[in-house]
C-alpha cells in the first residue's frame, strides 16, 4: 500500500469519525428522556444534589453522583447529561484507539467507526442512564491496563494503580465492572513475569500491597452494597428454578444478543424476527470461538472480554444495551480471523455486503434518534408515553412513578407532562 492511498485511507476516517461525533452532539437538544430505570436513577441524583443519602433502590451511585456533581455545579439540566454522556463515549472511543495490540490500522479505523454505529451504543447517548459513562471507564481502565504490561519502571506501577481506581470507579457505575478484576488482576501477573530479577522481599510487597488494594475495593460502600443487592436479586431468581435449568434458558438468550449484536438491529423494535436473532447468533459465536483459537494467550483485554461475556451468561435478564463495551472488544477480536477469510473473493464480496448493513443499519439508528432529538414540541408523541411516562399497565403497579416523572421533567428539563 503507498503512502497516497494510505493518506486517502486516514483522511476518509477522519472525516468518518467526525462526521459521527457531530451526530452524537446533535443528541444534547433532546428533552429528557425517562423510563422506569432513568426514574430510579433521578430519585438518588436529586438526593445526592441535595445533601441527602441515596435512596435504597438498588442502583450503584456512581453514574448518579457523576450527575449530581453537574446539578450542584449549576449544571443540571438535560444538555449536560448528555454531554457528559458524550464525553464519556469519546473516551472509550480513545481508549480503544491506544489500546495496544491492533494487527493492522485498517482493524482499529474499522472498529472504532463500527462501535459507534452499533445499536446499543447509538441508543446509550441520549438517555441518562450509566451505559456511555461505563463504556468509557471501563475501556480505559482496559487500556491502562494493557499499557501497563509494557516494562517501563514507574510508569508501570502508575498504570496499575489507574486501572485499580478506574475499576472500582467502574463498579461504582455497573456492577458488571466486576469482569474488570480478573483483568486487574492478570495484568499485575504479567508486569511480575517482567520482573523476575526483583528480590523475594519486593514480590511479597507486591502481593501484599495487590491484597491490601482488593480488599479496600471490595470492602467499599460504593462498591459492596450494589454486588450484594445484583447477587441478592440473581439468587432470588435462580431459587425458583435449578441452576441447570437456568443456565439451560441463559444459553438461547445470549445467542439472542450475539445475533442483535451481529444485525445490529433492535430485538424490542424488530419483535417480527424476534425468534431468528438466535439463529443468526449462533454464527457470530462460533466466529468469535474460532477466531480465539487463532489468537496468542490472552491479554487483559482479552480477560476482561472473556468474563464480562460470562458474567452476562450468569446474570438472569437479557438487556442488549448491557453489552455495549463488548461490542468493540468482540469486533477487535475476531477482526484478523475474519480478514483471513476475506482474502476469497465470495467471501469478500458477503463481508463487504455485511459493512454495508452494520453501516446502514446504523446511521438509520442515528437518524432515528436525532429525529427524536430535535422533534421540539413533538418530542412527547415521537419518544412516546407522553414523553416517559408510564403505560397503563406500569402506572397501576407503580403509582407514584409519574409524579416523580414530572418532578424530575420540572426540575431538570422544564417540561412536565401538560
Amino acid at each position: 500500500m503507498d503512502s497516497r492511498t494510505l493518506d486517502r485511507g486516514t483522511l476518509i476516517f477522519r472525516v468518518a469519525l467526525g462526521g459521527l461525533a457531530a451526530v452524537y452532539l446533535l443528541q444534547t437538544a433532546t428533552r429528557l428522556r425517562l423510563n422506569s430505570d432513568a426514574v430510579r436513577y433521578f430519585q438518588i441524583v436529586t438526593s445526592l444534589a441535595d445533601g441527602l443519602p441515596p435512596p435504597p433502590v438498588g442502583f450503584p451511585v456512581g453514574y448518579p453522583a457523576i450527575l449530581a456533581l453537574l446539578d450542584r455545579a449549576g449544571l443540571g439540566a438535560t444538555f449536560w447529561f448528555i454531554l457528559a454522556n458524550c464525553a464519556f463515549l469519546g473516551a472509550g472511543i480513545l481508549a480503544l484507539w491506544h489500546l495496544p495490540g491492533w494487527r493492522s490500522d485498517n482493524d482499529r479505523r474499522w472498529t472504532l467507526c463500527l462501535a459507534l454505529l452499533a445499536v446499543p451504543v447509538v441508543r446509550s447517548a441520549a438517555m441518562p442512564l450509566p451505559e456511555a459513562a461505563y463504556f468509557g471507564v471501563s475501556l480505559l481502565a482496559v487500556a491502562a491496563m494493557c499499557a501497563s504490561t509494557r516494562p517501563n519502571g514507574l510508569r508501570q506501577i502508575a498504570l496499575l494503580l489507574a486501572g485499580f481506581l478506574l475499576t472500582a470507579f467502574a463498579i461504582s457505575i455497573r456492577t458488571i465492572g466486576m469482569a474488570l478484576v480478573p483483568a486487574l488482576i492478570w495484568a499485575c501477573v504479567l508486569a511480575a513475569k517482567q520482573h523476575r530479577a526483583a528480590s523475594r522481599r519486593v514480590k511479597v510487597a507486591a502481593a501484599v500491597l495487590g491484597c491490601v488494594l482488593l480488599f479496600a475495593l471490595f470492602t467499599s460502600p460504593s462498591v459492596r452494597q450494589p454486588i450484594v443487592a445484583y447477587l441478592d436479586e440473581a439468587g432470588w431468581i435462580y431459587g425458583e428454578y435449578s441452576l441447570w435449568a437456568h443456565l439451560l434458558r441463559r444459553g438461547p438468550g445470549m445467542l439472542h444478543g450475539f445475533g442483535e449484536l451481529a444485525t445490529n438491529l433492535p430485538g424490542s423494535k424488530f419483535q417480527i424476527i424476534n425468534p431468528l436473532f438466535a439463529w443468526i447468533g449462533a454464527p457470530a459465536v462460533l466466529l468469535v470461538l474460532l477466531a480465539t483459537r487463532r489468537r496468542g494467550p490472552p491479554g487483559p483485554a482479552g480477560v476482561y472480554l472473556a468474563a464480562f461475556l460470562a458474567i452476562l451468561f450468569i446474570w438472569p435478564h437479557h438487556d442488549v444495551r448491557l453489552w455495549m463495551p463488548a461490542i468493540p472488544l468482540l469486533i477487535r477480536h475476531a477482526a484478523p480471523f475474519v480478514r483471513e477469510l476475506a482474502d476469497r473473493r465470495k467471501v469478500r464480496l458477503a463481508f463487504t455486503a455485511y459493512l454495508l448493513w452494520f453501516t446502514l443499519t446504523g446511521l438509520g439508528a442515528l437518524a432515528y434518534t436525532t429525529r427524536i432529538s430535535l422533534a421540539g414540541d413533538r418530542f412527547p408523541s415521537l419518544y412516546g408515553t407522553a414523553g416517559g411516562m408510564a403505560t397503563p399497565g406500569y402506572e397501576a403497579s407503580n403509582p407514584d412513578y409519574n409524579a416523580l416523572a414530572i418532578g424530575i421533567l420540572e426540575r431538570y428539563d422544564g417540561h412536565a407532562k401538560r
